[in-house]
């Protein structure tokens, strides 16, 4: 039976899936090898990268480092994903253990103002806005800004706020779960 391998380059993220002949079968995420002269579980194939979190069917990067909304759009695409996409309350819950800051989420008006799109292009269908949000501005320092195109979601709650995008915030980004 073959058995599955995954390489990944120097940035974690997974570049090849392979099979080898072995004798051994294949679970997500473990493999056992038979033989007379060993028995052991080995660790080949993992659903997602090293320092990424499992939900469902979804791996989620949780970002310690402050860009605007843009760079981390673009870091996302760089590991292989996008900024995440919330679809239920159960993936809100879920990105709410993991957060310690305010994050981006891939939800802005930067094409059309009042028109919320995900990364993807699709349109805002569920609505976590905070109490009064969105409402095109954002403050900072006491002082309140306009401008307020992109969301980010709010931490220990589930509810999200547009704010500046050029803010340097912490981000999550959002890739598919390897699964065999």
């Amino acid at each position: 039976m073959a058995a599955s391998t995954v390489s990944k380059d120097s940035e974690g993220i997974y570049t090849e899936l392979a099979s080898t002949k072995q004798d051994g079968y294949s679970t997500l995420g473990h493999t056992t090898l038979n033989s007379s002269r060993a028995q052991h579980t080995e660790r080949l194939c993992k659903p997602c990268p090293e320092g990424w979190e499992q939900f469902s069917s979804k791996c989620y990067y949780f970002s310690t480092e402050g860009k605007s909304w843009m760079n981390s759009h673009r870091d996302c695409l760089r590991r292989g994903a996008d900024l995440v996409i919330i679809e239920s309350d159960e993936e809100q819950a879920f990105i709410n253990k993991y957060m310690r800051d305010f994050n981006w989420i891939g939800l802005s008006d930067l094409e059309t103002e009042r028109i919320w799109l995900w990364v993807d292009g699709t349109l805002l269908q569920k609505n976590d806005w905070e109490s009064g949000e969105p409402d095109n501005h954002y403050n900072l320092d006491s002082v309140k800004y306009s401008g307020a195109d992109c969301a980010i979601t709010y931490p220990g709650e589930n509810v999200w706020l547009d704010v500046g995008c050029h803010l340097p915030i912490p981000f999550i980004c959002e890739t598919d779960a390897l699964l065999l």
